[in-house]
């Protein structure tokens, strides 16, 4: 039976964005610019904190809505990570 995947929420899938942004701001900014360095850095702090809270909301909702065991959904959340980072490792 093919899994119904979970409804889209649009304010999730913008914070996704912005927060994307973000990371990338914070890897990105130049350094020779020491007090804009520290106002991009301090504005995008909220990430990384983000997208954690994202991933514990969408794995609760996955186990209540699918009524699976926790390790079950976390073995499958581990092979389907490790596939794609052995694939870039070999890349």
């Amino acid at each position: 039976m093919k899994e119904k995947p979970l409804k889209r929420i649009k304010g999730v899938d913008i914070g996704r964005c912005l927060a994307a942004f973000a990371v990338v701001l914070i890897h990105c900014t130049p350094e020779c610019l020491l007090a804009l360095d520290v106002l991009i850095k301090q504005a995008a702090r909220f990430a990384v904190p983000y997208f954690f809270i994202i991933s514990g909301y969408f794995f609760g909702r996955k186990l209540s809505e699918k009524r699976v065991s926790p390790v079950s959904l976390c073995a499958q959340s581990v092979k389907r990570i490790l596939l794609i980072y052995v694939a870039w490792l070999v890349i």
